[in-house]
């Protein structure tokens, strides 16, 4: 007696685990190329705001450096500080403080004669945050002047650089793909 075996349509074991395979590949691709997007979409995010606060940043300093009439005094040093001279004979100072720097926190300050920089006062401040001096090319720190003028010249070079900070108000260490690097110079106007 010879039984009859029915055959029933469907997958084998082998079959299904081929499906399988091939279907996690897809999702693997699908996900990694959603995931790549966002990521991007945070960096163009971050870009715009470090280009949009770089350009607000140039025009103030630029407006405040061709209002002035005469360089008064410039940190030779560091860099950090620049006295402009004023028509109506006031003496103004442009500071850059970066008083945390692992924070990457830096902000540039106007101080009016014998005025001290204090905690972020709106009239004195001209960059909320986001400044750091440009690193070399060699990567060894942050050594590149922020203000390079001799007194009595009529134009200050300034260069910077600004990138947005995290949820926290850090910047990144890595911060590269979206930070900017901003370098112009600002003649006077008002030389008397």
């Amino acid at each position: 007696m010879q039984s009859k075996i029915q055959r029933k349509s469907g997958f084998t074991l082998v079959e299904m685990m081929i499906s399988v395979s091939i279907s996690a590949l897809v999702i693997t691709a699908v996900m990694s190329t959603y995931i790549w997007i966002g990521d991007q979409a945070v960096v163009g995010r971050k870009l715009a705001w470090s280009q949009h606060e770089a350009m607000l940043t140039s025009s103030k300093i630029t407006a405040y450096v061709r209002n002035a009439s005469s360089i008064v005094d410039v940190d030779t040093e560091y860099g950090n500080w620049v006295d402009l001279g004023f028509a109506d004979g006031t003496v103004r100072r442009l500071l850059y403080s970066n008083g945390r720097e692992l924070q990457r926190d830096g902000r540039l300050y106007l101080l009016a004669d014998g005025q001290t920089q204090s905690t972020d006062s709106p009239e004195e401040l001209v960059v909320v945050r986001g400044m750091m001096a440009i690193p070399p090319k060699d990567g060894s720190g942050y050594s590149e002047h922020i203000f390079i003028a001799e007194p009595g010249d009529r134009t200050v070079r300034i260069g910077y650089r600004i990138s947005k900070p995290n949820a926290v108000g850090v910047r990144a260490a890595d911060d590269k793909d979206y930070a900017v690097t901003v370098r112009f110079s600002a003649h006077m106007r008002n030389v008397l």
